[in-house]
């Protein structure tokens, strides 16, 4: 159980910090009304990763 504690910080410190990453690499190009429009696949997207990382190991 303790492990999977320990995963589970890492996995959701990892998730955001990427979401964070993208967020601020995506926002200078874009329009202000459409950067969460764009930003949300890539979150999507990290979130299916971190849920894969967890449910697999």
């Amino acid at each position: 159980m303790f492990v999977f504690i320990i995963r589970l910080f890492i996995v959701i410190s990892g998730l955001v910090y990427s979401s964070y990453a993208s967020f601020i690499f995506v926002h200078p190009a874009l329009p202000k009304n459409r950067v969460a429009l764009s930003v949300y696949p890539i979150v999507l997207f990290y979130v299916f990763l971190s849920w894969l990382v967890i449910s697999v190991a």
